[in-house]
């Protein structure tokens, strides 16, 4: 008789979810303005394309101004990432000089969608939109 308690076998994915976090880059010139977010998935199943992405000037939780949104084009294997690129030519002086404060929030709760991730508290990002010119 076979006893497969004592081999010890673990399930594969029974318990996998995807854990997506995000990183704030920039577009710089000479080509035209805009922010990136770079989301990444940290976890051990795929996150689903149409993952959206909310840029804002200051803290969401605060007020902050929406300035535009995307969304993921292709499915997020682990350790995959992909860089949704929101364009802002027209972005004010306080975006490009990095006196506002940028946060860029994935995979946002609401509304509601049919995956779930391992942890909904590294969604969020901030961090300065200056562009770091040499000169």
């Amino acid at each position: 008789q076979t006893n497969l308690l004592r081999q010890n076998v673990q399930p594969t994915g029974e318990f996998s979810a995807p854990d997506l976090v995000v990183s704030l880059l920039r577009q710089c010139p000479p080509e035209d303005y805009g922010l990136i977010a770079r989301v990444r998935n940290i976890g051990e199943a795929p996150a689903p394309e149409g993952v959206p992405v909310y840029f804002y000037k200051g803290d969401p939780d605060m007020g902050g101004e929406l300035l535009g949104t995307g969304v993921t084009t292709q499915t997020l294997y682990p350790a995959e990432a992909e860089d949704v690129l929101l364009l802002l030519p027209d972005a004010s002086e306080d975006i490009k000089d990095g006196s506002a404060v940028i946060w860029i929030v994935v995979d946002d709760p609401m509304p509601d969608h049919p995956w779930h991730e391992c942890r909904e508290d590294n969604n969020r990002t901030s961090g300065s939109g200056r562009c770091h010119v040499p000169g």
